[in-house]
């Protein structure tokens, strides 16, 4: 079994939630106890091997949606707190270590808002 953090609460977008709702209200027998989809990560890896081949494209591991996902949420500017949590991340230098990469150098753009904030403030700082 994973470990304790991979088994966690997240919250989903309300169309995902749609679609969820749906595509059980379509299962004729469904017990909440039961796997949703009703595939292992397995047979995902499997898909996702045969998909990449058809595509002539470099493989795809499942793990590489989760490097995705958190691509994403960079990129979208989440603080890195909200990342670790939602990764399941036991401290945020984990989150850091894999994903710091990521982050821009934001050094010219803090200049820069120094600057903004001095040229709007002149009258106050003088």
């Amino acid at each position: 079994m994973g470990r304790k953090s991979s088994i966690r609460d997240i919250s989903i977008s309300k169309t995902l939630q749609t679609e969820i709702v749906e595509f059980i209200q379509k299962i004729p027998y469904y017990d909440e106890e039961d796997l949703l989809f009703g595939v292992s990560a397995f047979s995902v890896s499997n898909f996702l091997t045969k998909i990449c081949k058809n595509a002539d494209v470099p493989q795809i591991r499942v793990h590489d949606l989760r490097h995705s996902h958190a691509s994403f949420l960079i990129e979208r500017s989440y603080p890195v707190i909200a990342i670790k949590e939602r990764l399941g991340h036991k401290n945020i230098q984990t989150t850091l270590d894999i994903y710091g990469h990521l982050y821009p150098n934001k050094d010219k753009e803090i200049a820069d808002e120094i600057d903004q904030f001095i040229i709007k403030n002149d009258q106050f700082l003088t």
